[in-house]
């Protein structure tokens, strides 16, 4: 659904938003046709998971502008999670602004630092592993 405070002009499709797996470089292939052709902000009817619509916004100025101003832009409800199982929640950190946000990140940051996830790729690898292997076994 487009809403109606959209302006036709500025319903595009994203070429990614189709949740098809791609055997390409699709920035090199999708994504620069999509720079050259969109303005720097539209509306892709279809760029949730849930097939919901939203804006596509492409260049970084703009959304810093976004990030920074959680007053006019909200995270909340973003994920579609908690909806899809009829809740309202918050997924934590993505969907909270400001000081709520800042403090979970402040508990989060120091658990999810590049070198601690590294630390875990063995143990995700075996996982993985006996899973896939197991799957096989099954046949499915």
């Amino acid at each position: 659904m487009i809403p109606a405070h959209v302006p036709a002009e500025l319903v595009m499709d994203c070429p990614i938003a189709d949740r098809k797996i791609y055997f390409e470089d699709v920035f090199a292939t999708r994504l620069t046709a999509v720079h050259a052709e969109t303005p720097p902000v539209y509306w892709c009817p279809n760029i949730y998971p849930d097939g919901s619509g939203g804006w596509a916004v492409r260049q970084v100025a703009d959304l810093k502008e976004i990030l920074a101003d959680d007053d006019l832009f909200t995270a909340r409800g973003f994920s579609g999670f908690a909806r899809m199982i009829g809740e309202e929640w918050d997924v934590i950190p993505v969907e909270l602004a400001g000081e709520r946000h800042a403090k979970f990140r402040k508990v989060l940051n120091p658990v999810f630092t590049p070198q601690k996830m590294m630390a875990l790729d063995g143990l995700v690898r075996q996982r993985a592993e006996q899973f896939i292997g197991a799957f096989e076994k099954r046949g499915s």
